[in-house]
């Protein structure tokens, strides 16, 4: 490179020591004029959000805007520019590292997701800084972008920043869980199950078990019931849910019945406060499809039971799962899958000292018998 430009870059170096500047300021962006930055926030957002679908920019708009203060944006744009000012960020990190000959030799390195590759860590000779002054990265843009001005790279970035998802990420949260909360509070009976039920969670899925989205519904018991918990995917449409409330009441009193038929299980649950059954529906089944695989069905077969599974249940300890539960019919027994809480030998209840896996059927007296 010309001599000229690395006496540049290097009266650059020592001129960063200590520099306190505004990275915005230099890249041309006035803070304080930042009016039609949500509007365009809003709407890169809507792009890369599953609700883009089936809601309208009129409805979506205000619901992120309600995140976008002019001191988030401004925090944002600062993260984007200066690595160090960010809290987090979802992209990889890129690494360079430039050497300036001369005396001291100066090594100048970068480690961050930033365009403008800020903050700057400095060796020159025995001492070491690290700088966020942007008139570094204006002096070594020439041996960084070789086929455009650090002015061009500049303005493109203040055309683009506001169309990017990254600088933006989670502003869309609140929009959608307003939207989630639309959705399952439309529908057909909802006042009624709120006096047995209350929504802890509402999110939308998407996942290699559905074909399209589902909106999981994580849901409590209001009194003291059997069945503590339920966790109900519901496949979401272009303008609504697949299921109503009156569905999910109708599972939810059949897990009941179930769960009332297996003395074993109650006792289960007296045995911790801690202990909670919560069912895995999926729309108007009390169980997840797609989990009863093949090696369910061997482990069902294995265990002498009839048909399959027809009831689903995470059984957790303390909010944390530990088992999964598989219960049929009138069967008093049940098919325990990869239980982290090892049946101790002749106890109707799960023992909780082992952390050892095993599955497990218990026959209608609690006992239970591992598979092998």
């Amino acid at each position: 490179m010309p001599r000229s430009l690395i006496e540049a870059a290097r009266a650059a170096v020592f001129a960063s020591r200590n520099a306190e500047l505004d990275v915005l300021k230099d890249l041309g962006l006035d803070a304080k004029h930042l009016d039609a930055a949500p509007a365009k926030i809003a709407a890169t957002l809507l792009s890369c959000s599953w609700y883009a679908e089936r809601t309208t920019s009129e409805e979506w708009t205000p619901l992120v805007t309600e995140s976008l203060t002019r001191e988030e944006i401004v925090r944002r744009l600062e993260g984007n520019v200066d690595s160090s000012r960010a809290r987090s960020h979802p992209v990889a990190a890129r690494w360079m590292e430039i050497t300036l000959p001369g005396d001291p030799v100066i090594q100048l390195s970068h480690t961050s997701f930033s365009p403008f590759y800020l903050p700057w860590r400095v060796v020159a000779g025995d001492n070491e800084w690290t700088t966020t002054d942007m008139r570094l990265t204006r002096a070594v843009a020439p041996l960084i972008w070789i086929d455009r001005s650090f002015d061009e790279f500049v303005a493109k970035w203040r055309e683009q920043v506001f169309v990017w998802y990254d600088p933006w990420y989670g502003l869309d949260l609140h929009a959608e869980s307003v939207l989630h909360n639309r959705l399952h509070t439309g529908l057909r009976g909802f006042a009624e199950a709120c006096v047995d039920w209350r929504v802890e969670k509402s999110e939308s899925e998407v996942s290699s078990l559905w074909d399209g989205e589902m909106l999981r519904l994580e849901l409590r018991a209001q009194r003291a019931r059997r069945v503590d918990a339920v966790r109900w995917y519901v496949r979401i449409l272009e303008r609504g849910l697949a299921n109503d409330w009156n569905d999910l009441l109708k599972v939810a009193d059949d897990a009941e019945r179930a769960v009332a038929a297996r003395p074993w299980l109650a006792k289960w649950k007296a045995a911790s406060n801690g202990h909670c059954l919560e069912l895995q529906a999926v729309g108007a089944r009390p169980h997840v499809p797609q989990h009863i695989d093949e090696a369910v069905l061997q482990a069902w077969r294995d265990a002498g039971f009839l048909g399959s599974p027809e009831f689903e249940f995470s059984l957790r300890s303390n909010g944390e799962p530990h088992a999964t539960l598989y219960l049929s019919g009138d069967d008093a027994s049940g098919l325990v899958l990869a239980s982290v809480l090892q049946p101790a030998p002749g106890n109707v209840l799960f023992g909780i000292s082992s952390v050892q896996s095993e599955t497990s059927y218990f026959d209608a007296d609690g006992k239970a018998h591992p598979l092998r």
